[in-house]
């Protein structure tokens, strides 16, 4: 109820996950991210996903913690699972912090890395692996430097797609290019 009354900058009311599902599973493929490293979290979304037959193929679930990514890897495995990883390693998880160690961990074949991590060796290294690179920017690397240099940037080294907070300027971006 209480999220209900949140209005987002356009006036609209905040979507739930399955409003989400209901507008756009038939239109792209969705990212859900699980915030945190809460099992119950991910068993919440599972169970909205297990209303959607067809969510297998258009929906990939990513989390920078281990716990709901093995939750789903376990529990509903043709769900894709991505693994982000940004600029910051948090206690106690050194052990999965190399993307080696944590995509083997979750038995995940996308990553999500943050932009600024990314160099060609990266993604040859991807390749050898057979993992799918989809990246994301941080609000203010889009808004406040110069979002073109950085999506320049990720078209030339061949990303397989990005995770943008601006997703209306960078598919006219990306439509002019």
């Amino acid at each position: 109820a209480a999220i209900e009354k949140i209005k987002l900058l356009n006036g609209e009311q905040v979507p739930f996950l399955d409003q989400i599902l209901e507008r756009y599973l038939d239109k792209v493929e969705l990212n859900i991210e699980i915030k945190g490293d809460s099992v119950l979290l991910a068993e919440k979304v599972r169970d909205v996903l297990q209303r959607y037959p067809n969510s297998q193929d258009r929906v990939i679930v990513s989390s920078f913690e281990v716990n709901p990514l093995l939750y789903f890897w376990q529990k509903q495995p043709d769900i894709k699972r991505a693994c982000l990883f940004g600029r910051y390693v948090r206690w106690p998880f050194f052990s999965v912090a190399s993307v080696l160690n944590f995509t083997n961990a979750v038995n995940a074949s996308i990553v999500h890395p943050w932009t600024h991590l990314i160099d060609q060796n990266f993604m040859d290294q991807a390749a050898s692996r057979g993992w799918k690179v989809f990246t994301y920017s941080e609000m203010n690397d889009e808004k406040s430097k110069n979002p073109e240099k950085i999506w320049s940037r990720l078209v030339a080294l061949g990303v397989d797609g990005h995770c943008s907070n601006y997703p209306g300027e960078f598919r006219r971006w990306l439509d002019s290019h």
